[in-house]
């Protein structure tokens, strides 16, 4: 499977805190043992199908990641709160 981070969540990455990107590391690499691997899923993930390939993973209570995924490719999107990942699926 092939993994892909655009251009605006490493934007966003790149302008969290040094621990808020250690936390937003770890979910990924979870994510991709959840689907590249096919590992049990971290107890707590907070995995939720938005719609067709749209899933969404939370990092907290105000914070989200938004990822494609596709046959073979898992496409990491963008970081927002709620608000960031309804405007983007209105587009």
């Amino acid at each position: 499977m092939k993994v892909t981070y655009l251009t605006s969540f490493l934007k966003l990455f790149d302008e969290l805190t040094k621990e808020r990107q250690a936390e937003v590391s770890n979910i990924v690499s979870d994510l991709i043992n959840l689907f590249v691997k096919r590992e049990t899923p971290v107890k707590g993930l907070g995995l939720k199908k938005l719609r067709k390939n749209f899933w969404e993973v939370r990092l907290g209570l105000k914070r989200m990641i938004l990822f494609k995924l596709e046959a073979a490719h898992l496409i990491f999107i963008i970081l927002g709160n709620h608000e960031d990942i309804r405007r983007f699926l209105r587009k």
